[in-house]
């Protein structure tokens, strides 16, 4: 019976053997366990990062405003720009605008009757020149005055010339010696009643309209 049996007798010592040896066997060290410290996110939210192309908001800035030196090449603008909608906007204190026309009365120089009248000063032509009764004083006057007032330049001596015959009742010549004049007082006076006189002169002679000057009466 031994003999029919041996081979599971070997089979019983061989698995014996095996568990034995598992066993005896040395155990391998184990591997420490590694404990992460849980890091919570900061509540702050992070700013969104713009694109290049994009235009940021200004950020406030904390120096004074007291300074006098300009802002002009700084990248924000402390001034709002009027709009037509604003309470009290006018168009001609907005820096775009340039208002080429004088602000004042051109004629004031020639016509001061609202100067005093006081010659104490000695000042020449006298303040009071403009009352002068006799027509060649007057005239002396005028050109004197017109000298002190713009230099002494060709136009100022076209504009007496034209006054002096004016003082005393010459005609004027032709439409091309009015028109010479109208140049002149247009040039020391820039009104726009001579621009348009003299516009309309020019058309007339353009369509060859006959113009006849009548005798001026002295005042």
């Amino acid at each position: 019976m031994l003999t029919r049996n041996w081979h599971w007798i070997l089979a019983a010592f061989v698995v014996i053997g095996i568990g034995g040896f598992q066993i005896l066997r040395p155990k391998e060290p184990l591997e420490p366990i590694k404990i992460y410290k849980t890091v919570m996110p900061d509540p702050k939210p992070i700013p969104a990062q713009t694109n290049e192309n994009e235009t940021a908001s200004p950020a406030p800035h904390g120096h004074s405003h007291d300074h006098p030196h300009p802002h002009d090449t700084a990248p924000h603008s402390h001034a709002t720009e009027p709009t037509t909608t604003s309470e009290g906007y006018d168009w001609r204190d907005d820096s775009g605008f340039d208002l080429s026309f004088p602000q004042n009365d051109p004629w004031a120089g020639i016509y001061p009757e609202d100067e005093p009248t006081d010659n104490a000063d000695g000042t020449y032509p006298p303040r009071d020149w403009y009352k002068t009764a006799d027509p060649a004083l007057y005239i002396e006057y005028l050109e004197a005055q017109l000298i002190k007032q713009f230099g002494d330049i060709p136009e100022v001596h076209t504009f007496v010339a034209y006054e002096e015959k004016r003082k005393f009742g010459i005609p004027v010549k032709d439409a091309g010696e009015y028109m010479e004049f109208l140049k002149v007082q247009y040039a020391l006076w820039p009104m726009e009643e001579t621009r348009k006189t003299l516009e309309t002169l020019e058309k007339r002679i353009a369509e060859g309209t006959n113009i006849v000057f009548r005798s001026v009466e002295a005042p």
